[in-house]
């Protein structure tokens, strides 16, 4: 073999590791990447506030989660005995919504392009009082979660450094009847059902930066949700429902929930439990609602990092077998050159 040759086909094997090396060190993170998925943390608090009603309400509210990351949340209120129309009983309620979480400058509430910031301290008694209390209760904290308590100081300049983003409106009750998945608006501009609309990073989690889609596992942390009183009001404020829809996505598996939800054909679903801060109707008290936690699995994810790993083994036997020929080539080279 002539050095001429021999030099063309060592210049061939260092282009093709080269080009492996290429291919395989943008993929060699991704690969190395932990896969595990986070089982709890910081979430989202949606504090619901409101004055009015003119008889008992239950507050209804319906978190949904799409397959596209999408994350809304539905409210309406219901009465039993409701009349409209003139000598009707129906009367408006005033309400408030503060959101303490990543709302990333893209959440949207009603009608509006964005909803407002408010500091923590310019709330009103009734949410200044719910998202304080969350923010001392350790591992049950929604925007405090620790595993061992905090320092006062420490809650403290959480609460200072709060940005609240908040939305107001009014809203007309409804009678008990079919659940309301989208917002509803008469002619006349009277609202029965409202909506926000929140980023995916808002409730989901994923490891090492990947993001929504193409992530091998992720977690859901639907927000947790408060209703109490606003402007000093105690009154109608009777019971609240809750519940979590996650659509189905294709080729992603629920590996683990706590607490289960119940198994639709293209969705899953969990109505949340919800309790009483205190038995005393003050305008301090709220209701707030659990917190559950979904673990996925993204198969196609998977199925791909399994090939992904294949084809690189193989790549960097070719290029180990690469480097041994060379190595032999070039000791040639350098016996004809004595």
């Amino acid at each position: 073999m002539s050095v001429r040759t021999s030099l063309i086909k060592v210049g061939l094997g260092l282009l093709v590791i080269v080009g492996g090396l290429v291919f395989m060190l943008p993929r060699a993170q991704e690969l190395v990447r932990p896969s595990e998925s986070l089982d709890g943390g910081v979430r989202g608090l949606f504090v619901v506030s409101t004055q009015g009603g003119g008889r008992d309400l239950e507050l209804k509210l319906h978190q949904k989660f799409d397959d596209k990351g999408g994350v809304k949340v539905v409210f309406y209120f219901t009465a039993n005995g409701l009349i409209y129309g003139d000598g009707g009983n129906a009367q408006s309620i005033d309400f408030e919504i503060d959101f303490v979480g990543d709302a990333g400058g893209d959440a949207q509430c009603g009608t509006a392009d964005k909803i407002s910031e408010v500091k923590f301290d310019n709330l009103e008694e009734g949410p200044k009082r719910a998202i304080n209390v969350d923010a001392i209760s350790t591992r049950s904290s929604a925007i405090g979660y620790a595993s061992e308590p905090r320092s006062e100081e420490a809650i403290s300049d959480q609460l200072n450094n709060t940005v609240v983003h908040q939305y107001r409106g009014k809203i007309w009750p409804l009678d008990n009847g079919v659940k309301r998945s989208n917002r509803d608006e008469d002619d006349s501009g009277n609202v029965f059902v409202e909506e926000c609309n929140f980023p995916t990073s808002s409730a989901w989690r994923t490891i090492g930066g990947r993001n929504f889609g193409n992530s091998e596992n992720k977690t859901l942390l639907p927000f947790q949700i408060n209703w109490t009183s606003l402007k000093g009001s105690i009154d109608f404020q009777q019971s609240m429902t809750a519940d979590v829809e996650v659509q189905r996505e294709s080729g992603v598996e629920l590996t683990s929930s706590y607490p289960e939800p119940v198994v639709f054909d293209n969705w899953w679903e969990y109505e949340q439990k919800s309790y009483w801060s205190s038995g005393d109707a003050t305008p301090s008290r709220f209701s707030y609602s659990d917190q559950p936690v979904y673990l996925f699995e993204n198969r196609n994810e998977s199925d791909r990092k399994s090939i992904l790993t294949l084809w690189s083994g193989v790549l960097l036997g070719l290029i180990a077998t690469l480097i041994v020929r060379i190595a032999s080539i070039s000791i040639d080279i350098y016996e004809e050159l004595r």
